[in-house]
């Protein structure tokens, strides 16, 4: 009986102080299914000079950490990967972190947001009644899907471009598509729109996230951090018409007046490492390069989420780390 009442109070002093992000999905969305515990509850490991964490090695739970793999090392700015809840194992598992919660800008990543809200209007503006491009839109700078001013296409279409070639010009086209419908008396249709992504992160409970357009471009105002950014891959993958996208290595489509679009992913990790099933990439020059993936690891499968953040090489650093994972953990 004691050495139950023990194990039972081995488990409390784990957990008991967790931090559990309580996630409200938008409007018809159901909840995610797993929470995000706490960095300082789960014990550490150093090593580079980093502080990883190494979650529930204590508790013996699969996947256990295997010793004889060095830490991994990693020169971004912030970095976590997470194995999502599954089955017996109710709470989401940190396997490895830097600067979890360090506020960093997150470039083309912000269209995981953008792609949500626009999903969550379809209702009120259908996504089969085309989108007229504008002046803004098509002269929108960065990432570009080449988009003329007048021409038109459908909204669906616009998110295929934003999503799998990371077009500035098509997110913002989709932007001024919702945000004329809902816009306020004498509010910009665009900023009507940002209004919504932000309204959107304090209801889905991401306290350090910020949005100040829909593309992702520099701007003071335009933040997140790592584990925000699990909570947002979690989200997004209850929209199957996102990730439907995002595994894409290529699309063409055409405006109404028969105009040709053909874009190629910026993921090149599609198709390159097994159990890859997408992922979405930015770059700035302030948030350097950067990549939120999703990844089956293991004989059953396992979903994790890797973030990677101000990389010099964000392919090679998600590749590595996920590879890492493999090795570093007994699936």
């Amino acid at each position: 009986m004691w050495s139950r009442l023990a194990l039972a109070g081995a488990i409390f002093l784990v957990f008991a102080a967790s931090l559990f992000v309580d996630v409200r999905a938008p409007r018809r969305r159901a909840s995610p299914g797993g929470q995000l515990a706490s960095v300082g509850q789960l014990p550490v490991a150093e090593g580079g000079g980093d502080i990883f964490l190494e979650a529930a090695t204590a508790l013996d739970l699969a996947p256990r950490r295997n010793w004889q793999t060095a830490n991994f090392e990693t020169l971004s700015r912030a970095a976590v990967a997470v194995l999502l809840a599954r089955g017996e194992r109710k709470n989401d598992r940190i396997l490895l972190q830097k600067n979890l919660l360090e506020r960093v800008p997150i470039a083309s990543i912000t269209k995981l947001m953008t792609a949500i809200v626009a999903l969550d209007y379809d209702e009120a503006l259908p996504f089969a009644e085309p989108a007229v491009i504008s002046r803004q839109a098509a002269t929108t700078e960065g990432q570009s899907a080449g988009l003329m001013m007048g021409e038109r296409l459908a909204a669906q279409d616009l998110l295929g471009l934003m999503l799998v070639a990371s077009a500035n010009d098509a997110a913002v086209a989709l932007a001024e598509h919702v945000g004329q419908v809902v816009a306020r008396p004498g509010e910009d249709s665009v900023a009507a729109f940002v209004r919504l992504m932000n309204d959107h992160s304090r209801m889905l409970g991401l306290t350090d996230t910020s949005f100040a357009n829909p593309a992702g471009l520099d701007d003071p105002n335009n933040y997140s951090t790592a584990a925000d950014l699990v909570e947002l891959v979690k989200i997004s993958r209850q929209y199957p018409a996102i990730w439907a996208e995002l595994a894409k290595s290529s699309l063409d489509i055409a405006s109404l007046e028969g105009r040709k679009h053909h874009v190629q992913s910026t993921d090149d990790l599609l198709g390159v490492l097994p159990g890859f099933e997408g992922g979405k990439t930015g770059f700035t020059s302030e948030a350097g390069g950067s990549m939120v993936a999703v990844t089956r690891i293991g004989p059953h499968g396992e979903e994790v989420v890797t973030v990677v953040l101000g990389s010099a090489d964000r392919f090679g650093e998600t590749r590595r780390l996920i590879e890492w994972l493999g090795q570093a953990y007994l699936w």
